[in-house]
């Protein structure tokens, strides 16, 4: 029988892992580089306040996480969860993710008018945004929600009163 929990290797070294060097060879070895989560850094909200507007530019939900990338080369992936909707029932309730890195002024992260997501409903309904952002910096990294109405007599609900809301950036370490 082979001792040493059935490996055979009798000591390893610090940050290394098991690997197979054939079929049937165990040795250790360096962990995988890249695809590991450096930090998490999130916002939420268990009974939110309801966050509102007619505005059709698109305008801030106040909401917003931020994070210190350890590397240029670093992902950071978005994610946010809230329930939303609009008061017309052929109204438009569009959102955007923003980015501010550095206080350098705000930047959208989006695709066009219509935003990442855009919903054509007269009620609430759970809502999530997902988003990879590459923001090339070691700098401090605000990322936010921003939303606006299509039309200014159609009331767009960012976050319905009472619902739950969560806002998350992981770094992705390259």
């Amino acid at each position: 029988p082979v001792g040493s929990g059935g490996t055979g290797l009798t000591s390893g070294t610090t940050d290394q892992i098991l690997k197979f060097s054939g079929s049937t060879t165990l040795v250790s070895a360096a962990e995988a580089a890249g695809g590991k989560v450096g930090q998490v850094i999130y916002a939420e909200s268990n009974n939110p306040s309801t966050i509102s507007s007619t505005s059709t530019s698109y305008i801030t939900t106040g909401i917003s996480v931020t994070i210190t990338p350890t590397a240029t080369n670093s992902k950071i992936l978005l994610m946010f969860s809230s329930g939303v909707g609009s008061t017309a029932s052929n109204g438009e309730s569009m959102r955007q993710w923003y980015r501010n890195i550095n206080s350098g002024g705000e930047t959208d992260l989006g695709a066009g008018s219509y935003g990442m997501a855009n919903y054509a409903l007269a009620s609430f309904t759970p809502y999530e945004l997902t988003w990879i952002d590459s923001p090339n910096t070691t700098s401090s990294t605000v990322y936010s929600m921003w939303y606006k109405s299509d039309s200014g007599s159609n009331i767009a609900y960012a976050v319905w009163a009472g619902s739950y809301y969560y806002m998350s950036a992981m770094e992705i370490l390259a």
